[in-house]
This record gives structure tokens, sequence and C-alpha cells, in this order.
């Protein structure tokens, strides 16, 4: 009888000890991709993450709104952006994109912040240093998706 209850804790070990040997539940990141595998899934991120607004047809009451929504957007493409491994020879550039996403996304939360303060205000959504180094980037590693803002 014995023999029978521990059989349960041996095969549990076992499973952990396989897991742990094959890697799984680990922090590393993948391996790195190559430059044209980057740009294709740094675009497709990018084409569904980043929205086209007709600014012209926006009310200033749905400004801090949008803005914040904007913000979230870009938020999220420096995450995914983030859990691609570039090549080598690409990530201090790959770096500059996705700090641009993130630091955009930190803009546009102050800038939301701001217009909400002072609802009669419509001001004109800077281009911040952070998106325009980030597009100007990506369009030189021929990242075109990512680098329209």
């Amino acid at each position: 009888m014995a023999q029978t209850k521990s059989r349960p804790a041996i095969i549990s070990l076992m499973t952990v000890v396989a897991l742990v040997a094959s890697g799984c539940g680990g922090t590393s990141k993948s391996k790195p991709l190559s430059r044209a595998e980057l740009t294709a899934k740094a675009d497709a991120i990018c084409r569904r993450v980043i929205p086209a607004v007709n600014w012209e047809h926006v009310a200033p009451g749905d400004l801090p709104r949008l803005v914040n929504r904007l913000a979230a957007l870009e938020e999220q493409a420096a995450s995914e952006l983030n859990a691609l491994t570039p090549p080598s020879s690409m990530a201090d550039e790959w770096r500059l994109i996705v700090d641009g996403f993130r630091l955009t996304g930190t803009e546009f939360r102050r800038i939301a912040s701001d217009v909400k303060a002072n609802l009669g205000a419509y001001p004109k959504l800077p281009l911040s240093n952070a998106q325009h180094e980030r597009a100007l980037q990506a369009n030189i590693d021929g990242i075109k998706d990512c680098a329209k803002y």
C-alpha cells in the first residue's frame, strides 16, 4: 500500500524535473529574429495597434478619452514589440523604437490629463521627440507600419 501512495509523488516530481530541464517557465528571451522576420512581425503589430484618427471630427469633449485610448495603444505596441528579439546588430535601434512607443504613450497620458483639466482649450497634439525618433528609426530600418503616426 505504501508503494501505491508514493507513485503519484514520484510522477509529480519527475514532471517538475522534466519541465525545469526543458526550460519551461524560464524567463529568457527567444532566439533573435532575422531582420526580415522582425520587420514582418513588427509591421503586423503596428498595423493592428496604431489607428488612423481623423482629428477634424473629434469634439473637444471627446479628446481626453481619445488621447487616453491612443496612449494605451502606444503602450500596447511597446509591450508587444518589446517581446520580439531583434538581431544583435539592431539591438540599439530596436530599443529606440520600443522606447519611442512607450514614451509616446506616457506623453499622451499627460496631454489627456492636461486637456481634461482645461476642456475649453482644443490643443493641437504635438509630435513628441520620442514619437518622431521612433518613426525615423523605424523608417530607416524598413519597418514602415511602425514609422506611421
